[in-house]
C-alpha cells in the first residue's frame, strides 16, 4: 500500500533501512546495472537475508515470464518450509 517516491540508485545502507522497514522477504528487481544500482541491491539482501528476485533479459539468464517468478518463490518458500519442518523433528 506505500509508495516510495524517490529517485535512486540508493546506497546499500538505505536499501537496507528500507528492506527491514517493510520486514520484506523478497526483493524483486530488474538488472538494471551500475546506474539503476543493482550491485547495491543484491548486497543489501545478502547482508540482510533477504532473497533477491532478478528480473531479466532472455539473454542475462535471469526470470523472463510471470510462470518462472511464481515458481521461484514457490521453490523457495517450499525450502524454507522443508528446512523448518526437519528442524522440528
Amino acid at each position: 500500500d506505500d509508495i516510495i517516491a524517490m529517485m535512486g540508485p540508493f546506497t546499500k545502507e538505505l536499501n537496507i533501512a528500507f528492506l527491514k522497514f517493510y520486514n520484506c522477504k523478497y526483493m524483486v528487481l530488474k538488472n538494471s546495472g551500475d546506474v539503476g544500482g543493482t550491485e547495491e541491491k543484491m548486497k543489501a539482501c545478502k547482508e540482510i537475508g533477504v532473497v533477491p528476485i532478478v528480473i531479466g533479459r532472455n539473454t542475462e539468464g535471469y526470470l523472463t515470464d510471470w510462470n518462472e517468478f511464481i515458481a521461484e518463490i514457490n521453490l523457495h518458500e517450499n525450502n524454507v518450509l522443508r528446512r523448518i519442518y526437519e528442524k522440528d523433528k
